[in-house]
């Protein structure tokens, strides 16, 4: 069985995290996590939010969905639901291990 780790509110962009992901990423690593689940608003601007999630899947499989925080970047009304990323999980079943 596999370890999740769920991880919200990071804020990365207006907390001007770069290091400070690293450390957490490497910590996960040392904790066996097998699966990172961003629980919404780890940044204000999908973007970035994008950034981070690339950044823990380099390592370890990473997945996520909107806080309002990302939501009010988001032009598109279908990318509430239906956003075109491997790692967006709004609704579909994920077999984590």
């Amino acid at each position: 069985m596999g370890k999740l780790a769920v991880i919200s509110d990071l804020h990365a962009d207006i907390n001007q995290f770069n290091e400070e992901l690293y450390l957490i990423r490497d910590y996960l690593e040392k904790l066996n996590v097998t699966h990172v689940h961003f629980a919404g608003d780890v940044a204000n601007k999908v973007a970035k939010t994008l950034e981070v999630v690339n950044f823990f899947d380099q390592k370890i499989p990473t997945t996520f969905h909107w806080g309002n925080h990302e939501m009010a970047d988001i032009d598109v009304e279908s990318d509430f639901e239906d956003f075109n990323d491997p790692h967006f999980l709004n609704s579909p079943i994920v077999k984590l291990s």
